[in-house]
């Protein structure tokens, strides 16, 4: 982050050296004495000296406009970007309208990423301030990036026939799904410094195998009997356990829309849209009758055969396509207060053709003040067809150097049909998801270029059909899956 650049007013700087402002409940002198310190302080820069000073002001019930701005500056030298706020928006208490504060709590809430908040400032500042804050009114380019990954997953040859038949080996099926990449996209822009919105796409492309075990019908030739007039052929039927696998492509394009939305300097708002169009075939087995047929005896004499005929029942194999067009709507709000943000959001859709509603709450928490460190931690109830389930999420950053970032986030609980970060991204896979962990690592280049290198681990249950031991029942049971992906990603800022 950018180291804040300081400047007063000449006319603010004299204001501050002779004018002690309002004192609350003490004497004139001793506040006299205390503003002319923390007034040396300030100059020599000693932000240090300078909180310790206002510490003991405020212990003493002192407190006024200028000191308040000093307070204020003090924090944003030391990137207490959260106690800048607190300071400068008391000054605003001492001193409504004042353009110094205004433009240094706009300074200090964009130093926090806390942009279309700075933006509810714009219509308080007068021409100068407007000009010299930064903001735009009008289109204006925020950034632009675009992303790769690579899913690996430990199980693509699916299960034997053994384990898929059941306990009886007369029939199962599954379905599970190949490596595969995936891209991403996005631009975003403002157009007016209150709103922040972006739009992007996605690409995805998966292999899906339809895996069949089953018992295919035959007729062995048991034993052959001669005569002087020819041959008789004996058959056994017989059942050879055989599996087969059917692969379909899976293809989801998907559009991302988001807007934010600058209520106050304390209140914003996300809205995210997200529409995705998803085709993959099914592969299904349906029993037929089977007329299995063979020589059971052939006349040497006349060079005629006779057939033998039986009928079985047996399996036939048919894709069928499947088309859906789903989406997810979402609506998030960010309370700021001080160092903890209370986050709430609502979200509904329909996804794999179920209606789905999701509520959630949480908090962000900023222990230094700044985006430095940070904790984000929410907790989500998704229903979907009248089936909840709840989800936990935490997630942790740190910046250890000035140009490098780290994240790692755990979710837990069962992800299906979630959709997160605003509705970015969505669980929308048949696989039962139960735990993922993500971990990110973010490196500045130079102040417009960003890369980031993302590693991601998620653990499934995949579900497979099978006759049960009665050899009557179809059941369906699961086993433990994981996946790994790895994702590169590159941003421009404008």
């Amino acid at each position: 982050m950018n180291k804040i650049k300081i400047q007063f007013s000449v006319f603010l700087l004299l204001s501050m050296l002779f004018l002690p402002g309002k004192v609350s409940a003490q004497a004139v002198s001793p506040s006299l004495n205390y503003d002319s310190l923390s007034y040396e302080q300030y100059l020599r820069k000693d932000w240090k000296a300078l909180l310790e000073t206002a510490k003991l002001m405020q212990e003493k019930g002192i407190d006024y406009y200028y000191l308040r701005m000093r307070l204020g500056i003090a924090s944003l030298a030391t990137h207490n970007f959260i106690g800048a706020e607190k300071h400068f928006r008391q000054a605003l208490i001492f001193n409504p309208g004042d353009q110094n504060a205004i433009a240094y709590l706009q300074k200090a809430l964009s130093a926090n990423n806390k942009d279309v908040e700075s933006g509810a400032l714009w219509p308080e500042m007068n021409t100068a301030g407007k000009e010299n804050s930064g903001l735009k009114d009008g289109f204006v380019p925020v950034s632009v990036h675009a992303d790769v990954g690579a899913v690996f997953r430990n199980n693509t040859e699916g299960l034997s026939f053994e384990k898929l038949s059941g306990a009886q080996g007369i029939y199962g099926q599954e379905r599970f799904y190949q490596d595969n990449l995936f891209y991403d996209a996005g631009f975003y822009f403002k157009t007016n410094p209150r709103w922040l919105l972006y739009g992007g796409f996605q690409w995805i492309d998966i292999t899906a195998t339809d895996r069949f075990a089953y018992l295919e019908p035959e007729l062995a030739l048991e034993s052959v009997a001669e005569d002087d007039f020819g041959k008789s052929y004996y058959y056994t039927l017989g059942f050879n356990p055989k599996t087969i696998n059917f692969d379909h492509q899976l293809t989801q394009r998907s559009g991302y829309l988001q807007a934010a939305f600058g209520a106050s300097t304390r209140l914003k708002f996300v809205g995210g849209l997200h529409v995705m169009k998803v085709n993959r075939n099914f592969s299904v087995s349906e029993e037929i009758t089977l007329n299995l047929q063979d020589t059971s005896y052939f006349n040497k004499i006349t060079g005629e055969a006779t057939l033998y005929n039986t009928s079985v029942s047996s399996l036939k194999f048919t894709t069928i396509p499947w088309q859906t067009n789903d989406y997810s709507l979402t609506l998030n709000s960010h309370l700021h207060l001080g160092k903890i943000t209370a986050l709430a959001g609502v979200g509904l859709g329909s996804i794999n053709d179920s209606s789905v509603f999701q509520l959630n709450a949480g908090w962000l928490f900023q222990p230094f003040g700044n985006i430095n460190t940070y904790n984000q931690t929410e907790v989500f109830l998704v229903n979907t067809e009248g089936k909840s389930q709840w989800i936990f999420k935490s997630r942790v950053g740190v910046r250890p150097f000035k140009t490098t970032w780290l994240e790692a986030e755990i979710m837990a609980g069962r992800l299906n049909n979630l959709s997160d970060q605003y509705g970015y991204i969505v669980y929308n896979s048949p696989e039962k998801q139960n735990l993922r962990f993500e971990a990110t690592l973010s490196q500045s280049l130079t102040k417009k270029l960003l890369l980031q290198l993302r590693y991601r681990f998620l653990d499934s249950e995949r579900e497979y059909n099978s006759i049960d031991n009665d050899g009557q029942s179809f059941i369906t049971k699961t086993y433990q899956i994981q996946s790994q992906t790895v994702i590169g990603g590159i941003k421009w800022i404008f």
